[in-house]
């Protein structure tokens, strides 16, 4: 009689067969579902972020709370468990010359800045500056040009602040990684120094600290600038000037001030730029209607508190 070994043995190889694909027709779509919901969340969450929006005219109070939870740096383990980052050893002079003050309330101030010079502008406004008895703040670019760096040591030497606003302007060099930030700034950092002169404590980020270049990567730089002493200012009144065509004289300083009379702390920005004709007209004007309402005038140091950006959830804009 002819065994039933080899035909028994075929079955229960088709039944493993079998077997086998019901399990994988189970888990294969289990992992593929985990893995597009794994995807979900992470696509709701950067939907999430492009979902608000970047603003300078926000809640003083919030403002004021999200720049000193910046300035909180988490408490290290020891020095032996925490080794520094590689950006952290890249130019070890490239520090504030002293530590990080405390900040200070100055009342009711306005702090004029202007950026991106210097510029053929520039002696323009130290002009009417100097006339008016006001203070401001420069944040330059790299220019090294030697007319460039009288007009920075003319600016500094009037009892203005010279502020770091980046070498190249260049957003996509420039937020391509930490270390291409400190590349650019370092870089302008040693011009101010070496050939100016002045030894920069603060800075602007080129675009404001929150921009659509920076993202990913704004959080990692200011964390790093704070801890070599450096602080950042943002705005929270602006001249508009920045296009290639200005305002009107008068659009700027009515721009400012229907603003500014509700504020108890202004951070001003505007532009030295050579196109920026109506910008040096609208100064005096604005210098004095800020005057009459109420206002001080100084230039920006760190003990100044900062007007920062933040991220407010688009549900909550008006």
């Amino acid at each position: 009689m002819q065994s039933n070994e080899p035909y028994i043995g075929s079955v229960r190889f088709f039944k493993n067969i079998i077997f086998l694909c019901c399990i994988l027709g189970v888990l294969i779509p289990t992992g593929l579902a985990l893995r597009w919901r794994s995807r979900a969340k992470t696509a709701e969450s950067l939907l999430a972020q492009n979902a608000v929006v970047l603003t300078g005219e926000e809640d003083e109070a919030a403002s004021e709370a999200e720049a000193a939870s910046a300035e909180t740096e988490p408490e290290a383990d020891s020095p032996d468990e925490q080794e520094p980052l590689s950006y952290q050893l890249l130019y070890p002079d490239f520090y504030a010359p002293t530590p990080l003050p405390d900040i200070e309330d100055a009342g009711k101030t306005i702090y004029l800045t202007f950026d991106d010079g210097p510029s053929d502008r520039t002696d323009e406004v130290l002009k009417i500056l100097d006339e008016k008895g006001v203070k401001a703040t420069f944040f330059v670019i790299g220019r090294e040009d030697e007319t460039s760096i009288q007009r920075i040591k003319k600016a500094a030497a009037a009892g203005h602040t010279i502020g770091m606003h980046s070498y190249s302007h260049d957003y996509e060099k420039i937020y391509t990684s930490v270390e291409d930030f400190l590349d650019d700034f370092y870089k302008l950092f040693v011009i101010l120094r070496d050939e100016a002169g002045v030894t920069p404590t603060v800075f602007r980020f080129p675009g404001g600290s929150l921009n659509n270049y920076n993202q990913g990567v704004y959080k990692e730089i200011i964390a790093e600038m704070l801890r070599r002493g450096f602080r950042y200012y943002d705005w929270n009144l602006s001249a508009e000037d920045a296009a290639k065509k200005s305002p009107s004289a008068s659009t700027i300083v009515e721009g400012i001030t229907s603003y500014s009379a509700q504020k108890k702390h202004g951070v001003v920005l505007m532009h030295d730029s050579a196109h920026c004709k109506t910008t040096v007209e609208a100064l005096p004007a604005l210098i004095d209607t800020l005057r009459e309402q109420g206002f001080d005038f100084a230039p920006l140091d760190r003990t100044v508190r900062q007007v920062s950006f933040h991220y407010r959830s688009a549900s909550n804009q008006s």
